[in-house]
């Protein structure tokens, strides 16, 4: 599993240093070229390089960069699916490029997704036009502890998991909206490693405390772990 380091923070609209996690959580090693003043060029790079890949793990970096990412994995894995750990919807409006906020929404009004390859896990935040969405496209949302759930929905496809780190019931985030503790979201992932083709984990921000930081270094070495990552 190739490992991806994304140092962007730009999708962010409220608060940076975002872009500070994948040196905190990985030490120095490659990164995928980001331009904080051009998001569209820093989404091209992204999507042209991980398109490349079957297999790859990035740690970001704002949610604005799975939005390439889930596209190239999508490109690739026709038949395969996403499950968005989040405590936000991320699908405010359709914009483009899309920030940290809207990119869901623009993934499936731009049919790259849909209720039979996305769910999310772990929402308590939402805004008014999400939840129409949500409703309008019948979205499956999980809690986290709905292991059965979320494995029948996984089960015998490729799966893309992306992670906010702000799922968490950790100080430390931009948005500490996230009720899940780290060995549920542990619990969660072992019930799908089988499926995991590819991964992100985004919206540490070493900037604010170190909670998330070393949040963030649990679920990278759960990872490690599991899936043979190389630089």
């Amino acid at each position: 599993m190739k490992l991806f380091q994304i140092p962007f923070d730009s999708g962010n609209l409220v608060s940076k240093g975002a872009k500070y996690a994948p040196e905190a959580l990985c030490g120095k090693g490659a990164e995928i070229e980001a331009d904080n003043d051009d998001i569209e060029k820093t989404q091209k790079n992204i999507y042209d390089t991980a398109v490349k890949e079957k297999r790859f793990l990035a740690v970001g970096g704002d949610h604005s960069v799975s939005y390439p990412l889930i596209m190239a994995f999508m490109k690739n894995n026709k038949d395969g699916c996403v499950l968005y750990f989040d405590a936000h919807a991320d699908a405010d409006v359709y914009m483009k490029p899309p920030s940290y906020e809207d990119l869901i929404n623009v993934l499936f009004k731009d049919k790259i997704l849909n209720n039979s390859n996305f769910a999310y896990v772990g929402l308590t935040k939402l805004f008014e036009n999400e939840v129409k969405l949500i409703e309008g496209k019948k979205i499956k949302c999980f809690e986290i502890k709905d292991i059965k759930k979320i494995t029948e929905f996984v089960k015998g496809r490729k799966l893309y998991v992306s992670i906010d780190i702000d799922v968490l019931n950790v100080k430390g985030t931009g948005h500490p909206d996230g009720k899940a503790g780290i060995d549920e979201l542990l619990k969660a992932l072992e019930a799908v490693k089988e499926y995991i083709v590819s991964a992100d984990i985004v919206e540490v921000n070493p900037e604010i405390n170190n909670d998330a930081v070393e949040a963030g270094k649990v679920i990278l070495k759960w990872f490690t772990n599991q899936m043979k990552i190389h630089t």
